[in-house]
Order: structure tokens, then C-alpha cells, then sequence
């Protein structure tokens, strides 16, 4: 029997599952799996997020179907937006259309999606009272040109981890106070600088630990510093909440996902935990004097944007080429940390420009990884590659590769 539910509620914990397709806890605690009636997945985040790429995938038109279809456009302004994470303001320049009709038009998309969702698992939509285009579609990117806008305008610099928490321990001493909570920090001396946009930083932390002591009135913050190779890291605990809470609250959800995108511009990551009430996060900053570089060999220049873009305020430094024959010069003179390659290359097969680098005195040692749209990562290993990345990939996707392999 086909039931009925508010076309709003559904879209809303869809736009908010896919704003956050990569954040494993976001997923496990979206009610968008409830809401279509699912079992319980397996592997609640990763059966999760295939469910909502498999979405967007079944709103493709067929090939016949005109470039400029509503269908076609709905299934690409989804694809970039989402699965590949590009802003609203990138998406509306590729699609050449102004930020009005990008964000009328994503309302429009979702509400299709959405709406094949529902039907898929048995279940009709009530729209009544319901203005889907204008709900939500712009209060994302506003944030994001608002963290781009501080990127342009607060450059790297180096900052000692203790710089880091001043403002907010200070700011916040009041608040600390009237809550009862005890603030512990304990960041040894000597430890290496990190590399970030300092002011941004700086007050996403006093963001977050606001949050922390309104929550946990009459417990304690616990925060540690640690010196990784290359790297310095700033654990922060929550003890003894004032009440069990099964779920992560709202407020303390869409405080970490803002933190988040500041962290990441710096080049850094937060990772979090919550269980029954219980809070911990690590944030890691990058503490190298150089920044590695990159060398990616592709021919096509849209993806050699899109990776400058996915490196941009990263640790690493960016160096591309779409000509295969001057990959082994620029493997000699910048002398790269890491390098990216395509498969399919003009002049020169990837797998026999693999075996070229793996094969120069420069190359040996020297992490390559093979990126592709075809399902060859077996094949990849099995030629010396040290990592594959199935396009399209996504920036967070990317640099996990990068700490995996140890870069």
C-alpha cells in the first residue's frame, strides 16, 4: 500500500545527506533511510551513499535525450554538485547559467530526485504548502563564498598550536564559567608550527568549543596537542555531558560540518566521534616547511582544473601537464612528492608512461597513482602503481589517498 509523506521533509534530509555525502557521520544519523522506510543497511554509510550516487545515476536521460533537457540538466547539475562537491557558484559558470537559475534549477533537481526516490520505495510525495526551490537552496553556498571570501583574504601562515586556542579560551572564559565547565589544555612546548588561515581558524575554534560548553554544562573540555611526522594534531574531549544523548544535537551537527570546511582550507582535517552523549574530535594541520608537489599527467584540461582546485590551500603544491612526452622532464626538474596519472593519453599508452617513471632514477621511490573511468584498479596494482582513483573522485577522496600512501 503506497503511503504518504511531506514532500518538504524528504527533500530537506536529502539536500542535507547529499551536501554531506562524504561525512560518515552525517550519514549514519540522517533520517532520509527512515523516512523512505529502508531496512537497516548493512554498512549503514557506505550502503547510504551508493543508494544516493545510484539516485542521481538513475535520473540520466538517455543518450538521445538533448544536451539541454531538464533531465539531462537535473542528472549533471546533481552530479557536479554533490558527487564531485563543486560550489554553486563553479557549477552555474561550467553550466553557463547566472547563481539564481543554478539555484532555482537545484531546488528543481532535488525535487525530481526526491521525487523518483520515493516512488522507488513505494511511496508518494504531498507538496502542499511546499515552495522546494527556494527552500534551503542557497544557505550552503552562502557559507562557502563566505569561507572562499576568507581564504582570499587571510593568507597561510604559520602559528603555534597554543595561538591557535587563545582567543577562544579567552573569549570563552565567561561562558566556561557560568556553565561550570572545567577546560583542561595540555599542548607541550616545542611542538612544530602549523600551517593555516590563522583568523578563520581561530574562530571556527571558539565556534565549536561555544558549542561544547552549552552542551555540557558542568563537565569538562579536554584538549591535547601532538606532533605527527609532518603533521600536528589538537584532540579535543567532552566529559561528563549533562544529559545522554543518543543522537548528535543539530546545533553541535551543522557547527562541526562549518568547522570542517575552514579546517579543510587550511589543508587541514577534523575527524569526530559521538556515542551516547559522548564527544571527541581530532583536528590535524599540516606542519611540513615544503609542500610537496604533485605532478598530474592528463590530457583533459577539465580535470587538470578540478584537481589545481581540489589542491588549492592543501599541503601540496600543484604541477600539471597535458602532454605525456614532458612528463619525464618535469619528473627531473620538480622532482615531485607524487604523481598522477591518466590512463587513456594521446601519443603514449598511461601503463607504458607508468613503467617509464617507475623505471627513471627520479622515479624510484616515488608514489604513482593511476586515475581513470575505467574499473582497473586490479590491473593498476599488478603494473606497479602504488594507488588508483576511479573518476570521477572527490577532493576528500584524494587526499585520504595521499595520507594512505604517506605523502
Amino acid at each position: 500500500m503506497t503511503s504518504a509523506l511531506a514532500g518538504k521533509e524528504l527533500t530537506r534530509a536529502l539536500r542535507r545527506a547529499l551536501q554531506h555525502l562524504y561525512d560518515p557521520v552525517e550519514l549514519r544519523h540522517n533520517p532520509l533511510p527512515g523516512l523512505l522506510g529502508r531496512k537497516p543497511f548493512t554498512d549503514p554509510v557506505g550502503d547510504f551513499r551508493i543508494l544516493l550516487i545510484d539516485a542521481i545515476g538513475a535520473l540520466k536521460p538517455a543518450s538521445t535525450t538533448p544536451a539541454n533537457s531538464n533531465s539531462q540538466r537535473y542528472h549533471d547539475l546533481l552530479t557536479y554538485r554533490f558527487i564531485e562537491q563543486m560550489s554553486q557558484k563553479e557549477v552555474a559558470s561550467d553550466m553557463a547559467l547566472s547563481l539564481r537559475h543554478l539555484q532555482r534549477l537545484e531546488g528543481q533537481a532535488l525535487r525530481a530526485l526526491a521525487e523518483s526516490m520515493a516512488s522507488a520505495h513505494g511511496i508518494s510525495l504531498d507538496w502542499a504548502g511546499s515552495d522546494i526551490e527556494e527552500d534551503g537552496a542557497d544557505g550552503f553556498d552562502q557559507v562557502q563564498q563566505e569561507i572562499d571570501w576568507l581564504k582570499k583574504t587571510y593568507p597561510l601562515e604559520k602559528v603555534a598550536l597554543h595561538e591557535l586556542l587563545r582567543p577562544a579560551l579567552e573569549t570563552l572564559a565567561p561562558l566556561f564559567e557560568a556553565q561550570a565547565v572545567g577546560v583542561r589544555v595540555d599542548v607541550p612546548a616545542g611542538m612544530p608550527q602549523a600551517r593555516a588561515h590563522v583568523v578563520p581558524l581561530q574562530q571556527a575554534m571558539l565556534h565549536l568549543a561555544g558549542l561544547l560548553a552549552e552542551i555540557y554544562t558542568g563537565g569538562g573540555l579536554v584538549v591535547r596537542g601532538t606532533a605527527r611526522p609532518g603533521s600536528v594534531e589538537l584532540t579535543i574531549l567532552a566529559e561528563a555531558p549533562r544529559q545522554k544523548k543518543p543522537d548528535l544535537p543539530d546545533d553541535l551537527a551543522s557547527g562541526i560540518a562549518l568547522v570542517t570546511q575552514v579546517v579543510e582550507t587550511s589543508g587541514g582535517t577534523l575527524a569526530y566521534t559521538w556515542a551516547d552523549g559522548n564527544f571527541s574530535a581530532t583536528l590535524s594541520l599540516n606542519a611540513r616547511e615544503d609542500s610537496p608537489v604533485v605532478l598530474v599527467v592528463d590530457d583533459n584540461q577539465d580535470t587538470l582544473l578540478l584537481l589545481e582546485r581540489y589542491l588549492a590551500n592543501s599541503p601540496y603544491a600543484f604541477a600539471a601537464t597535458n602532454q605525456p612526452a614532458q612528463a619525464l622532464t618535469l619528473l627531473e626538474q620538480l622532482r615531485p612528492a607524487i604523481v598522477i596519472l591518466d590512463v587513456m593519453l594521446p601519443e603514449i599508452d598511461g601503463w607504458s608512461l607508468l613503467a617509464q617513471v617507475k623505471q627513471h632514477p627520479q622515479g624510484r621511490g616515488v608514489p604513482v597513482i593511476i586515475s581513470t573511468i575505467l574499473p582497473q584498479e586490479k590491473l593498476a596494482a599488478m603494473l606497479g602503481a602504488d594507488g588508483f582513483l576511479k573518476k570521477p573522485f572527490t577532493a576528500r577522496q584524494l587526499l585520504d589517498l595521499f595520507e594512505k600512501l604517506g605523502i
